[in-house]
């Protein structure tokens, strides 16, 4: 389980990139296809991973959780073009922003156990 989540966060990198490779003002079409795969891919998988590291890591488990769920209550109001008050804009960052935090949060983590393993003073 933890492999297919790490899967989806992968596959969500790879259309971050795609989709800035293929800008919206240059080809509204290309965008829009890159970009398609990292609204749910991502939530997804922060989802996953939350379940399957609620045992083993409460503090990484929960903020997967909560990342996964605000990325897709963000993608519901981008999607049914809810703004609330942030406008379409807002919304999508809404929905894709979490997964920006979360992966530096969980790369700042990781980071830190690989120099605490090592022996490395903090």
């Amino acid at each position: 389980m933890t492999a297919v989540g790490l899967v989806l966060v992968v596959l969500t990198s790879l259309s971050t990139a795609a989709t800035g490779l293929f800008p919206l003002n240059v080809s509204m079409v290309a965008h829009s296809i890159a970009s398609l795969p990292q609204f749910p891919v991502q939530d997804l998988g922060m989802l996953l991973l939350g379940v399957v590291w609620w045992q083993d890591n409460r503090g990484a488990a929960v903020l997967s959780l909560l990342c996964g769920l605000v990325g897709l209550v963000g993608l519901v109001l981008f999607v049914g073009a809810t703004p609330w008050g942030l406008g379409l804009g807002g919304m999508e960052r809404l929905a894709l922003y979490p997964e920006t935090v979360w992966s530096a949060v969980v790369g700042v983590f990781v980071l830190w156990r690989c120099r605490a393993r090592a022996g490395v003073a903090h």
